[in-house]
């Protein structure tokens, strides 16, 4: 398996064939693969990059082991196109990308677990489909993530507390279309507030807990003299 091999699931799986994308230039022929329409290779003739957004790609992603050739990829881009299905836990083969945009689909079910493991992530896109369930707190995980978008789906739940983890977040867009409880940061300032306030909660929790032992103590004390 390789890149080539790898690309060819993606054809496949999109129904390259039979709806015909709008511009499929070069794909799934003997040409190199610098040739292929949206795709990018480093020197090393490695797909670093594919881009296929607003292409009128269709069908779903199956789970596959076939990604595992596309070792030196950093971005895929499958935006605003008609994909459907769950979003295959196998992309998280592709171990060193830093650019995932797959909104703008039908995808359903739930974020998997094995995307927070792609700790290579810096831009994570999935708004704009029907997914459903919690986001996990393992996206504290993403510690390069410098943009998040979920929103305008169906996901519930509170948004993790992970902010502390996520340095490099420059944007994060929980809201619309989500029915998350408590409180939703808008914008990465938020949640760096928002996360600058549970440390001071939590300054201030330990100060009152010293304050109440020490306190004890000069009870217990007090009560010790008055005994002799």
């Amino acid at each position: 398996m390789g890149d080539r091999d790898a690309l060819v699931y993606l054809y496949e799986m999109t129904q390259g064939h039979s709806s015909g994308w709008l511009e499929e230039t070069n794909w799934e022929t003997e040409m190199r693969l610098s040739m292929w329409h949206g795709v990018t290779v480093d020197e090393g003739a490695h797909v670093i990059s594919c881009v296929l957004g607003s292409n009128r790609l269709t069908g779903s992603l199956l789970e596959t082991d076939r990604l595992k050739g596309l070792v030196n990829m950093r971005s895929l881009y499958l935006d605003s196109n008609f994909l459907s299905g769950p979003v295959p836990t196998s992309l998280s083969q592709l171990t060193v990308l830093q650019e995932l945009n797959l909104a703008w689909n039908k995808f359903t079910g739930r974020i998997p677990e094995e995307i927070y493991s792609m700790i290579h992530l810096q831009v994570l896109r999935l708004d704009n489909n029907e997914l459903e369930g919690t986001i996990s707190e393992s996206i504290g995980n993403l510690t390069k993530l410098r943009l998040v978008n979920v929103c305008n789906n169906k996901l519930v739940g509170m948004i993790p507390k992970v902010g502390d983890k996520l340095k490099e977040l420059r944007t994060c867009e929980f809201l619309p279309g989500n029915n998350f409880d408590g409180e939703v940061p808008k914008t990465a300032a938020e949640m760096k507030d928002h996360r600058a306030e549970i440390a001071s909660d939590a300054r201030r929790s330990q100060l009152g807990s010293r304050s109440s032992s020490r306190a004890s103590s000069r009870a217990g004390s007090r009560k010790s003299s008055r005994g002799k």
